[in-house]
């Protein structure tokens, strides 16, 4: 009987639905994104509205604009990896995904303002950089400083738990379920071997 000490399976029980910190952090990035944008523009002194009138921002054509594109960054986060445990507990990878995510962004901005020509893409390449400034610095501190000490604290005290399977019981198998109980960042539950 030969066993292959590099062959486990982790089976997470409840992995149908996608896990609420992840969600968190998309409508939070999404947030933050708009945000971005819209300081970008006030920054470089371009005014969506007038005072006082939000339906006149909300009918700009750059509002419709950056929501959606937004959501394309939210979508390159995600192919990015940026939605994964693994990389959300940690500092450096998760900045550096961040700025190739940004570069991405900014890339792809640049080249859909050639075909939008939107008056302040075109003009101004100042608030682009603005927003790409902007856009990682807060992503940035909000991920490191805010949400992975919260996420911490609450896997630690066993407010979030995900039941984990580990398939096989080979000597490997057993090494990662006592790493597990001694050091769960991941807030997993070990529900068995199989």
């Amino acid at each position: 009987m030969v066993e292959c000490l590099l062959s486990i399976h982790v089976v997470k029980l409840d992995a149908v639905k996608y896990s609420r910190y992840k969600l968190v952090l998309a409508v939070v990035d999404f947030i933050l994104l708009r945000l971005s944008f819209s300081a970008a523009l006030q920054f470089r002194g371009i005014s969506l509205g007038r005072a006082g009138h939000w339906d006149t921002y909300f009918m700009s054509p750059e509002f419709s604009f950056f929501f959606i594109y937004a959501f394309i960054v939210v979508l390159i986060f995600q192919y990015n990896n940026l939605y994964k445990i693994n990389i959300v507990l940690t500092r450096s990878r998760q900045i550096v995904l961040i700025f190739i995510s940004f570069f991405y962004a900014i890339m792809g901005l640049a080249v859909l303002a050639f075909f939008v020509h939107s008056i302040w893409i075109v003009d101004s390449r100042l608030a682009v950089a603005y927003f790409g400034i902007l856009g990682f610095s807060s992503i940035t501190l909000y991920r490191l400083l805010l949400f992975q000490p919260v996420f911490l604290f609450l896997t630690k005290n066993q407010f979030i738990r995900k039941n984990l399977l580990i398939v096989g019981s080979n000597i490997a198998a057993k090494t990662f379920a006592i790493q597990i109980q001694l050091d769960n960042l991941y807030g997993f539950n070990l529900a068995g071997f199989i």
